[in-house]
Order: C-alpha cells, then sequence, then structure tokens
C-alpha cells in the first residue's frame, strides 16, 4: 500500500481530534506521503498561505472555523478531500459544491482512504498539466506579439492582432530616407563572416535607436543599405523635418560605432505611398510607389557622405537647414530631377 515516489505528496491533515490527526497521518505515511498536521481551520489556512501542499484532508465540523469556510477562503490550487462523520452529510454536500474533491467517511478504512487520495492526485496532477499547457500558450502567444511589435509598426501589429487581413493603404504623404554604406562591398571582401555580420548589426541597432528617437519606422535594411519612413499614421511632428535630422545624426554616428573611415550615400524624398503588409509565415511591412522609388535613386545617385534631397523636401525644410542647390542630376529610370544637399544650419 505504500505510494511510490511518482505518487507521494505533501498532506496536510487537519482535525481538532488529536486522534484522528495521529492515525491519519501514520496511514499517510506508510503510504510513502510527507505529513504535516493542523488542530483546526484557522492554523490549516495559515499554513496553507505559505504553499506547499499537494492535499489537504480537512475535517468538516471544527470549532474554530469548519471544513466550509476553510474552503471559501482557500484559491482553489490545492486539492481538499473533506473527513466527515455519519451526521455531516449535509454539510459534506455543501463543501463538494463549493469546491472539495471528495470525502472520507469515519471511521476511515485504510483501502478507501489510499483511492480518495490517489483520486484527488490525479485530478492535481491533471490540472497542474493544463496550467502548464495554458501558461505554456499564453508565453507562446506574449513571443508571437512581442516579434509582430518589434517588426511592424504598432498601428499595423496591433490590426494584424486584432485579426485584420490585407493590410494595405495609400498614405497621402510620408518622407522616404534611403542609406548605403559606402565602400561595404569592398570591406565585405576583406574581413570574415563573423566581424563582418557583427559590424553591420553595430550599425544598424545605432541607426535603430535613432529612429526611435526621432519618431521614424524603420522599414528594413537590404544588404548594407537601410530603408526608413516617417509620417506613418499614428506618427505625430514634423516628419520630413524628423527625417531630415535623423539623417544628419546617422551619417554622424557611423564611424563613431564602426572604428572605421565610413561614410553614408543618402537620399531623401517625400510624397505619397503605398503601405501594407506582405507574407504569411513571414510578414514584412513595406512601401512602394514613386516616392519611394525617387527617394532610392536619390541616394544611388548621389554623393558619398552626403544626403540628397528632392525639391519637395527642399521647399518645406528651408530656413530650418541648410540646402546647397546641386542642380539637375539625371536619375535612371526618372529622367532630369533638381536636387539639394541637406546639411545643418551653421551653429545648430
Amino acid at each position: 500500500m505504500k505510494g511510490t515516489p511518482k505518487d507521494s505528496a505533501r498532506v496536510l491533515v487537519v482535525d481538532d481530534d488529536e486522534r484522528v490527526r495521529t492515525a491519519l497521518a501514520r496511514l499517510l505515511r506508510r503510504m510513502g506521503h510527507e505529513v504535516e498536521v493542523a488542530e483546526g481551520g484557522l492554523p490549516a489556512l495559515e499554513r496553507l498561505e505559505r504553499g506547499g501542499i499537494d492535499l489537504v484532508l480537512l475535517d468538516v465540523i471544527m470549532p474554530d472555523l469548519d471544513g466550509l469556510n476553510v474552503l471559501k477562503r482557500l484559491s482553489g490550487d490545492v486539492r481538499v478531500v473533506m473527513v466527515s462523520g455519519a451526521d455531516d452529510t449535509k454539510l459534506v454536500a455543501d463543501c463538494i459544491q463549493e469546491g472539495a474533491d471528495d470525502f472520507l467517511p469515519k471511521p476511515f478504512d485504510a483501502t478507501v482512504l489510499s483511492a480518495r487520495i490517489q483520486s484527488s492526485l490525479a485530478k492535481k496532477r491533471l490540472r497542474d498539466l493544463e496550467r502548464r499547457y495554458v501558461q505554456h500558450l499564453e508565453e507562446e502567444e506574449r513571443k508571437k506579439e512581442r516579434l509582430i511589435s518589434s517588426m511592424l509598426p504598432p498601428p499595423i501589429a496591433m490590426r494584424l492582432q486584432e485579426g485584420e487581413e490585407n493590410i494595405a493603404e495609400l498614405v497621402d504623404d510620408v518622407t522616404v530616407i534611403f542609406a548605403d554604406i559606402v565602400g561595404f562591398t569592398q570591406l565585405s571582401l576583406d574581413l570574415e563572416p563573423e566581424p563582418l555580420v557583427k559590424l553591420l548589426n553595430r550599425i544598424f541597432r545605432s541607426f535603430d535607436q535613432l529612429c526611435a528617437q526621432h519618431g521614424v519606422e524603420k522599414i528594413k535594411t537590404i544588404g548594407d543599405a537601410y530603408l526608413a519612413v516617417g509620417g506613418l499614421p499614428g506618427s505625430e511632428g514634423d516628419h520630413t523635418a524628423q527625417v531630415a535630422a535623423l539623417a544628419i545624426e546617422m551619417r554622424r554616428v557611423l564611424p563613431l560605432v564602426t572604428g572605421r573611415d565610413l561614410s553614408l550615400r543618402i537620399g531623401i524624398h517625400a510624397g505619397p505611398s503605398v503601405t501594407g503588409v506582405i507574407g504569411s509565415d513571414k510578414l514584412s511591412f513595406d512601401l512602394w510607389g514613386p516616392t519611394v522609388n525617387l527617394a532610392s535613386r536619390l541616394e544611388t545617385h548621389g554623393l558619398p557622405g552626403r544626403i540628397q534631397v528632392s525639391s519637395v523636401v527642399a521647399q518645406r525644410l528651408a530656413g530650418r537647414f541648410a540646402l546647397e542647390p546641386r542642380g539637375s542630376v539625371h536619375l535612371k529610370g526618372i529622367g532630369e530631377v533638381d536636387t539639394w544637399l541637406l546639411e545643418p544650419l551653421q551653429g545648430s
């Protein structure tokens, strides 16, 4: 009749009759269980607050606090078997309705006692397994939400989590920035893969932090190029000025975070753009349209270490940034476009 280690549990025997407590404790220890005792309902509650009890054998009628009132104060994590006399039937039924698993009649039989305990412990194991499974599902859902939030702008992530599909919309006015690391192709030939990836990771992490500081949304990296946008729904402030300030900071921090004489070629343009989420297993938020294409061409046909902007951007930032006319530049696939080179104002 002795229980195996697999079946053993920590049991609290609660009864105001010392003979009953002693007899139950002796039988339970013979079954392989760890046993603690309490002489009434109030001491039992004090012990249960400390945790670590798997099962309670609880007397129904006690002078300080009866079994029914003890049950009402329990959290529900502990399994309870009522210990009752023949005259306690109605109160036992109330206890079962209140959440007790079972009852053990007095005088108790060792075989019946073992069966009642094993049944209650089986329920506890099932309940614990169910709780762990629910916790696992909840944690997986939190991981999924964190992953989506890290990949997508907050309003888009929220819409996806609420079950919306096929997210796509036209945003009337955004400011797009493309930045490319000059000479990175040659650097990739000189460095081993691991230090190369670590270097690129330092660069892009610093850019991510700058985007967060300036209220600009990173979209993606393409090799050693970095795409971000200001003015998405939910953002605040003058997004063209925010992107311009971001560009200046990106250019400044690049040699600081790398310890190398590296520079950026940056292009900025503003206008309408189509935004949306593509993919199913691997979600991606992206931008499309002429505004994005022109910003990309401004970067591609820009100058190392300089920030080349369109006339739209130059007009918006006049007086707040230094703007040097570069003249007409032929952009592949677009044609002749007037461009400016952007710098911070002297003294700012």
